[in-house]
């Protein structure tokens, strides 16, 4: 029977011995995750095993032997998109971790939640606000303040929290005031000491991806995989998109692959459009003067790349050849298309001064992402075009921030990138 290549299922589980996946069909179902994706971005054509020429000496110059089954070390490409939590965490509570959430601490190596509150006790100005509950708001995270007057709502990163006093990187565009909501956000952010050891944990997941109809699926189990977030496109008009490849310790293929009857639907929240209520602001780190821009291209290389520690031997089962994964040195590149045309570029370049950008998505809770950079270099910019008119072209290199020495999570502060999502 022939089947669609359109349909696609995709399912995770967190492995608790790297390279071991669920037992059986019935085991993913219950211990296994669905996550709804692109569908089209699951590509299994470059799933295989690797073969090796047996090259013993033959009585005729045509004479071969029967290749040799190799490693099932592999790799397969997958795009998510960047949603919100999809909910309103109540006052007091912590944001509920998402899947979308699992996947980005699984790449990036941390993860951290803060809790809904409100501003209280007056005194509040536009970069210095006074909360009801400080819990889980620690400096380096990103928070979300909300204006109850029209719901306008505003991304920040915390530079310091004294008690229930929380200083903000960048003014707010509204003036706060007492019962203005300050939902619960997730920050995801760089942490090497998770990274350069994918055994610690371990941090490794099992994968199942299924394509076609349920008649006829091609169902492939992957064990020992980790994912490493390479893109985020942001482009106008589009969806946010998080570009991640997955490299494979070993496989099964169709025919010895699980096959489960799904009892429940796949999750994941419905992504919001880039243009309306999406907000850039570009400025001269430890400035806190609002300076939103126009962009009309906007994109991210990640630079936290996963690497494999190939061994010749095999410890875990279903690693084979593979020790786990580790991380290396490598850039965050950001590409901005800036219009109108104009030289403040040139000369922030000439100056050598660090500059601070965030994309966020100016919506209600459950919708809110974001995408933040402390600290960056401005590369050589040039001249550019945005459809009939000129542009500043420039590429920013994110730096680690400076230290804090008040910063309880040190990774977190000195990240490089750091993802929100409220």
């Amino acid at each position: 029977m022939t089947t669609s290549t359109k349909p696609s299922l995709l399912a995770f589980f967190q492995e608790s011995t790297q390279g071991t996946g669920p037992a059986n069909g019935a085991a993913w179902v219950s211990s296994g995750v669905r996550i709804r994706h692109v569908g089209d971005s699951v590509d299994v054509s470059g799933i295989e095993q690797a073969v090796v020429e047996d090259e013993r000496s033959q009585e005729g110059i045509f004479d071969v032997e029967y290749s040799v089954k190799g490693l099932r070390n592999t790799s397969f490409p997958m795009s998510l998109y960047m949603t919100g939590s999809g909910a309103t965490t109540a006052q007091d509570d912590t944001i509920a971790e998402t899947p979308l959430m699992t996947v980005l601490e699984h790449a990036l190596g941390g993860m951290h939640l803060s809790n809904s509150t409100v501003l209280a006790g007056d005194g509040h100005t536009t970069t210095v606000i006074n909360v009801d509950d400080a819990t889980n708001i620690v400096e380096g995270c990103l928070i979300m303040v909300q204006d109850a007057t029209d719901g306008t709502i505003a991304v920040r990163r915390v530079l310091d929290v004294s008690t229930l006093a929380v200083t903000l990187d960048e003014a707010l565009p509204f003036t706060p005031a007492d019962g203005d909501p300050v939902p619960a956000m997730a920050t995801f952010y760089v942490d090497e000491t998770v990274l350069v050891d994918s055994s610690a944990g371990p941090t490794t997941l099992s994968w199942l991806i299924q394509k076609g109809l349920a008649a006829a699926l091609e169902n492939f189990e992957l064990n020992g995989c980790k994912s490493e977030l390479k893109s985020i496109a942001l482009a106008r008009g589009g969806l946010p998109t998080l570009s991640f490849d997955t490299m494979v310790a070993s496989f099964d293929p169709p025919g010895t692959a699980p096959s489960p009857t799904w009892s429940s639907d796949p999750i994941g929240n419905a992504p919001v459009s880039i243009g309306p209520d999406t907000v850039i602001t570009y400025q001269t780190q430890g400035t806190t003067t609002i300076n939103p821009i126009h962009v009309s291209e906007f994109s991210v290389e990640v630079g936290v790349p996963v690497v494999s520690v190939d061994t010749n031997t095999e410890v875990d089962d279903g690693m084979e050849g593979r020790q786990g994964y580790s991380t290396q040195p490598a850039d965050t590149m950001i590409t901005l298309n800036v219009v109108p045309f104009g030289s403040s570029a040139w000369t922030q370049f000439a100056a050598d001064t660090f500059r601070r950008l965030r994309f966020y998505k100016r919506a209600a809770p459950g919708q809110v992402f974001a995408v933040h950079f402390s600290r960056c270099e401005l590369k050589p910019p040039k001249r550019g075009a945005a459809g009939p008119v000129s542009s500043t072209q420039i590429m920013l290199r994110a730096h680690k921030d400076a230290a804090n020495s008040g910063a309880a999570n040190a990774q977190m502060w000195r990240s490089k990138i750091l993802l929100g999502i409220g």
